[in-house]
């Protein structure tokens, strides 16, 4: 009897193998598999003139090239597909958000040049001449974009800019890298010592460090941090590494990081990061940050030459630590 059920089993086992081969394997499509944990293959899709960026089945964020006076990231979407920025001026129907710097679009590079304040948008405005994605200059993960900053008053060109894009997540974290080369192509080009810029994100209302009820935001869950110790209000102006805005959006706990990469002129540079949900790294803007004499800050690149800085936006789902922001941290400026 006992060698009847041996030699039963063995049959059931061999016909399960032979007509079930996925019995005891693991799906490449269960979101339990360590492969798919690990990483999500970035798919790019152009919709008119804008990007569509997705990280497998899921939309990370549109590259929006000429609709806002300037290329912005909108919207940003954190894993679960949760918007992590404010909608305003993009929407307009969205209640809970304040009107306020209507400059501040979801997520966005600017700056003060030859004393012309493109980061208002008031004197200057940029025009994205060019987008590539798929080529074999480039990895699979990555977009490449040619943009001319021109004067609002003449469209006079000052000066181009080249930025490579680079996108990445998984299922508990998203992430894209700014590598940003300003090119002197007209004549020499000054980024001017103000603290008005330069990568920057402005942040969902509900991780805001301070309410406004008088346009409309009455509640805030935000906290924030900072490389070198500093929370709170205290990040703007600091020296640091990286920052942390985090807390829990429509009732989602969320954290949200940018890093400066080692490589960058002035690294750890300093940050115009606000208690209302502005989050910018900005290295020249010496005079308001550190009280130096005016000027002391801005930095002039010759024609003819170009200056790169490099940072990481990520967002995480949940509630990151002070050493799990440094991980991160360290294995960004590994690459």
């Amino acid at each position: 009897m006992k060698n009847r059920f041996v030699v039963v089993y063995l049959g059931c086992v061999i016909f399960c193998v032979l007509f079930f081969p996925s019995i005891g394997q693991v799906s490449a499509q269960d979101p339990t598999n360590s492969a798919a944990e690990k990483s999500a293959r970035v798919a790019f899709e152009r919709v008119g003139d804008n990007i569509l960026v997705r990280l497998g089945q899921s939309h990370f964020t549109t590259y929006c090239t000429n609709e806002f006076g300037k290329p912005i990231f909108y919207p940003l979407l954190a894993p679960g597909q949760l918007g992590v920025t404010r909608n305003w001026p993009m929407r307009s129907d969205v209640k809970g958000e304040a009107h306020d710097h209507p400059h501040h679009k979801s997520v966005w590079f600017s700056h003060e040049f030859n004393g012309l304040d493109f980061w208002t948008e008031s004197e200057g405005e940029v025009k994205v001449i060019a987008t590539e994605f798929g080529v074999k200059s480039l990895k699979a993960n990555q977009l490449k974009t040619v943009s001319q900053w021109v004067t609002k008053k003449n469209q006079k060109p000052v000066f181009e800019d080249q930025t490579v894009y680079s996108f990445g997540g998984d299922l508990h974290s998203r992430w894209l890298e700014a590598k940003i080369t300003f090119k002197a192509k007209y004549g020499d080009l000054s980024l001017d010592d103000t603290k008005e810029g330069v990568f920057a994100i402005r942040t969902h209302p509900d991780i805001r460090l301070s309410p406004r009820p008088k346009q409309g935001v009455n509640q805030v869950f935000g906290k924030a941090f900072n490389s070198a110790g500093d929370v709170g209000k205290d990040l703007w102006g600091r020296k640091a590494a990286w920052v942390v805005y985090q807390g829990p959006i429509e009732g989602n706990d969320v954290s949200i990081a940018i890093f400066d990469h080692v490589d960058n002129l002035r690294h750890p540079t300093t940050w115009h990061a606000r208690d209302y949900g502005l989050i910018a790294a900005n290295p020249f803007g010496l005079h308001h940050f550190q009280k130096q004499p005016q000027g002391a800050g801005a930095v002039v690149i010759e024609k003819g030459k170009s200056l790169t800085l490099n940072y990481r936006l990520q967002i995480f789902e949940g509630l990151i630590d002070e050493q799990q922001a440094s991980e991160v941290f360290q294995e960004f400026v590994k690459n």
